[in-house]
């Protein structure tokens, strides 16, 4: 077969595979072709570690993950088809069950001796597995999973209503924000609606809010002259106050701190919004120790006091470092430590300096350093793959597992217990059934022709589990960006509620191994046109001048 090209413009690179990003998202997840202790922390096998091992509420039985591996499939996709059966795989889990012996109530601080130690393998469930083709095949119909393009990750900074803002969004874990407000007081805000003024959080962190001031603003040492801004309390040789912090020098205050033996004090070395910001919020903390800072935040979030203070500690710490509950996850990671200039830091735990840098970064934008994030910037959504949404699936349903068998290995004979007998649960396969079956992002594949087919494959959208809906959704998230070049297709969308919700990756796009979507840029050096191709991300596009290939006519 010949094929002639009409086209005027000369080719650079070439297109990828295109159904590429259902079936590699998918292998990704699996890992399948790799041994299983070559496997990476991540996809399925990360769902797997953060799940196990578990304990019985006594101690006396621990359940440990060995690996997984995945089985054969009992039809070809053709023969599911043609049986109207669903084209899948076993998934199967070895586990090891260690009991130990009972130890005495005075014993409790020596390591229990094991008694015997049995492994198992044990089914899991059943995974739909993806063709060739990247579709899958369920009760014998190609379904799709599409990809979601959703908000990145990280850490973003706004202006709204006389308030600004920073924003930090978790890969898991409730949002956390902290507000400037029109009385200039930095807030920290808990589960989107319960608001502490924020040096009484730095203050339940080990901070004292007095030293801090460094921290955030430029300070110096000089002689009292009337005019500048206390930024430390004056006291006497004796711990007498003579001047507050946040006072301004005046002529009687310099005169009075002159008469009093005072020569040296600490002063901001300007005055600007942000320092007005830091004097009125160090003001605002009504706490006078760590103690006291984590009772009044205990008490703002659940209303009554805390019964002991390892309580208070554990519900406000636990809030935003512990990783459980609150994890930057990998894409979290890379976002702060490029925002915040925190070189190579690897884990997903988010820290306590980071929180001390982010304040900072607050009133410096608040200070109009820094210009707001765009939301709607390609930078800040990244698209979750079909592993993603599995890893998310198999996570909670694997958590749930693992609860099951602690709470089943209370009530059965510890003699008796195997891992086949705490973990015969269907969760996991429910929960994989219903992904693929009712799921909001498994549709039933267009066949009208292998265009359509295609198009479905690359489809993006901006709904389902933890996307938008389309009653809420605004015109901003909607509307073309000019972001959007080379990456996303700025006509086919649907009309009606959907328009600008659902779209379509441009032909020459790929994603990035964080999620972001790329597009390929010919270089120009010396005013001429070179033949190097460099895929750039919607950041990496805003440091270059880019202009369209036509140019060139």
């Amino acid at each position: 077969m010949q094929f002639k090209d009409f086209s005027k413009l000369p080719k650079y690179g070439k297109a990828h595979a295109l159904e590429n990003i259902q079936v590699s998202s998918f292998e990704e997840f699996l890992q399948s072709g790799a041994p299983a202790e070559k496997r990476k922390d991540s996809g399925l096998q990360a769902a797997f570690n953060e799940a196990f091992p578990v304990e019985d509420i006594h101690s006396h039985l621990k359940l440990e993950y060995l690996g997984y591996e995945i089985g054969g499939s009992l039809y070809t996709p053709e023969e599911a088809i043609e049986r109207g059966a669903t084209y899948s795989k076993p998934v199967n889990g070895f586990f090891r069950l260690t009991r130990f012996f009972e130890t005495k109530s005075d014993e409790d601080d020596v390591e229990p001796k094991v008694k015997d130690v049995i492994e198992q393998k044990v089914y899991v469930c059943d995974i739909p597995y993806i063709t060739r083709g990247g579709s899958f095949i369920i009760n014998g119909v190609e379904r799709v999973v599409i990809s979601q393009l959703q908000r990145s990750p990280g850490l973003y900074f706004s202006f709204e209503k006389n308030i600004y803002s920073t924003l930090i969004v978790p890969e898991r874990g409730a949002w956390f924000q902290i507000d400037i407000g029109s009385n200039n007081v930095l807030t920290a805000v808990f589960e989107r609606r319960r608001k502490v003024p924020l040096f009484t959080f730095l203050r339940a962190l080990g901070f004292v809010p007095e030293e801090l001031v460094e921290e955030f603003v430029d300070t110096t040492e000089v002689e009292p002259v009337e005019g500048l801004i206390l930024a430390a309390t004056v006291k006497t040789p004796d711990g007498v106050t003579l001047a507050d912090f946040g006072d301004v020098l005046t002529s009687d205050l310099r005169d009075f701190l002159i008469d009093r033996g005072i020569s040296k004090v600490r002063v901001f070395t300007e005055d600007r919004y942000g320092v007005r910001v830091l004097i009125d919020s160090i003001r605002a903390d009504k706490s006078v120790s760590e103690d006291d800072a984590l009772r009044r935040i205990y008490y703002k979030l659940r209303s009554v006091m805390p019964s002991t203070m390892d309580l208070a500690r554990r519900l406000v710490l636990g809030m935003l470092f512990d990783t459980k509950r609150f994890s930057l996850g990998r894409v979290g990671r890379h976002k702060l430590n490029a925002r915040l200039d925190l070189g190579k830091r690897t884990d997903f735990v988010f820290r306590k300096d980071e929180m001390l840098t982010i304040t900072k970064r607050l009133i410096e934008f608040a200070d109009r350093r820094y210009p707001p994030d765009d939301m709607d910037h390609l930078s800040n959504r990244r698209v979750k793959g079909i592993g993603e949404q599995l890893y998310n699936v198999f996570r909670q349903s694997l958590l749930q597992l693992a609860q099951n068998s602690k709470e089943r290995a209370s009530f059965i004979d510890e003699e008796k217990a195997t891992p086949l007998e705490l973990l015969n649960s269907p969760v996991v396969s429910n929960s994989v059934t219903r992904f693929f079956t009712t799921g909001t992002v498994s549709q039933f594949m267009e066949q009208v022709n292998p265009l359509s087919e295609l198009i479905h494959k690359r489809r993006l959208t901006a709904l389902g589990p933890g996307g938008l809906t389309k009653d809420t959704a605004g015109f901003e998230v909607r509307d073309v960006h000019y972001s959007h070049f080379g990456r996303v297709c700025p006509i086919e969308t649907p009309e009606g509620q959907n328009i600008g919700l659902i779209t379509s990756l441009a032909y020459y796009s790929v994603i990035d191994e964080y999620g972001f979507i790329k597009t390929p840029y010919v270089k120009v050096k010396d005013g001429k046109i070179t033949k190097k191709v460099d895929y750039l991300n919607a950041e990496d596009g805003e440091i270059y001048i880019v202009a369209p290939l036509d140019e060139l006519e």
